[in-house]
Formats: structure tokens, C-alpha cells, sequence
């Protein structure tokens, strides 16, 4: 998806964005983690984040999912959601509640048509949870 969304011409014809447990980059240094020092690689992120933008002003669509799943070697769905939502001067509201499918809720951002909603889970059922879910939240999505 990012690759598409670097292309002017793709962002332009791109109406919406859904991302489940799917947004990732490397550290920088490779493999050095946050906690380690490390970094986001944050030019695999930059076409992303513009879309999320747009989407904060209405232009676009983006709901970004993601589970608690920390990979080690690259970043976690839920580091680059955190780097997105700084990169646009917002905050996560703390959330406990059930989401899609018995997933546990426990954060969310909503303005404008952009939206991210962390989910409680560590493990690969976890991981597919969203996949079981894309129906309501693409549902979701399609409703902002």
C-alpha cells in the first residue's frame, strides 16, 4: 500500500485506507530495537502518513487496527500506529471495551475520517482476529 500511495497519481485516485495489523518498518539501526535505542525508519511510513492527513481533513478515508504483537527484528504494528498518530499531533484515548468479533479494545483515535483502534493480543490468533473482523471494520470504515 505504501508503495502505491508514493506515486502522486495513486494517492489522487486512492478513496480509502484499511490497514489491519498491517503497518510496518524497520529500526534503524536495522534490528536495534526502541527500547534498545533504535529508530523508526520513518520513509517507509512518509506515504502512509499523508494519506492519513488527508484523511484527518476528510478528504480521505484510513482506519489503521492493530494488535499488541511485538515482532523484535521490525516494528510493531503498534509502534508505527504511535509514530503516525504523533507525526499528526494527536493522542490515543484510552478505551476498554469490546470490539469486533470478542476482540478487546483498548485504545482509539477518531477526527476527521481518520480513525485507529488498538486491540488487546500477543499471539498469531490474535493477529488473524483482524482478518475475521475486516468485515465490521471495513463497515466502519465506509461509515466515516
Amino acid at each position: 500500500m505504501r508503495a502505491i500511495l508514493r506515486d502522486p497519481r495513486h494517492m489522487a485516485r486512492v478513496d480509502a485506507v484499511m490497514l489491519l495489523d498491517g503497518m510496518h518498518t524497520s529500526y534503524v539501526p536495522e534490528g536495534q530495537v526502541l527500547a534498545a535505542g533504535g529508530v523508526l525508519d520513518t520513509a517507509n511510513l512518509a506515504s502512509l502518513t499523508e494519506f492519513a492527513r488527508a484523511s484527518v481533513r476528510g478528504e480521505k478515508r484510513m482506519l489503521i487496527a492493530h494488535s499488541e504483537i511485538f515482532p523484535g527484528t521490525y516494528a510493531s504494528t503498534t509502534e508505527t500506529a504511535d509514530r503516525t498518530i504523533q507525526s499528526l499531533g494527536l493522542r490515543r484515548t484510552p478505551v476498554l471495551e469490546w470490539g469486533p468479533r470478542g476482540m478487546q479494545q483498548l485504545s482509539a483515535v477518531r477526527i476527521g475520517r481518520f480513525e485507529v483502534l488498538g486491540f488487546a493480543g500477543t499471539t498469531a490468533p490474535d493477529h488473524i482476529d483482524q482478518l475475521h473482523a475486516m468485515r465490521e471494520l471495513l463497515s466502519r470504515l465506509l461509515e466515516r
